[in-house]
């Protein structure tokens, strides 16, 4: 296996995204370690607990689905990062790996994948809430979006 970025293959050398080094190879992901990333953020009415404690596997699951479908994507380009718990809620940070590992051109074709998500999910009758776990996102928290610059 072929890591980029001074990452380090796993034990079974299945994959390098395990040990993407932040200080050689920033917000990058991927099997290869090779894939730019770019961070999303939205509140779910769905508690923390729920979601991370009693059935993890499933919420992981069901919410990479949804995001994938309203983000026009394949699950393989969306890993859930971290949930926060607020109040009864869970804040949700996804990242949202792109094909390339130039931040120029993840720019180019990531501005409007976002401007989309940012205008879809002030909406609740789009299509970002038609998924089994998005159909609870918090329509009045503002859908935020980190780029790697």
């Amino acid at each position: 296996m072929q890591c980029e970025n001074n990452a380090v293959a796993d034990v079974e050398c299945t994959n390098c995204d395990n040990g993407c080094p932040l200080e050689s190879a920033p917000f990058r992901d991927g099997l290869n370690c090779d894939q730019v990333f770019w961070i999303g953020t939205f509140r779910s009415n769905i508690n923390r607990h729920i979601a991370r404690v009693e059935k993890p596997e499933l919420f992981d699951e069901l919410i990479i689905r949804d995001l994938a479908y309203f983000l026009g994507t394949d699950t393989d380009h969306i890993k859930i990062w971290q949930l926060k718990p607020d109040g009864d809620k869970s804040v949700v940070y996804f990242k949202y790996l792109f094909d390339t590992d130039d931040d120029d051109e993840a720019q180019s074709t990531g501005g409007d994948v976002m401007i989309l998500a940012t205008e879809e999910l002030k909406d609740d009758t789009s299509t970002a809430y038609r998924g089994f776990l998005m159909q609870y996102t918090d329509s009045a928290y503002p859908y935020t979006f980190m780029t790697c610059y």
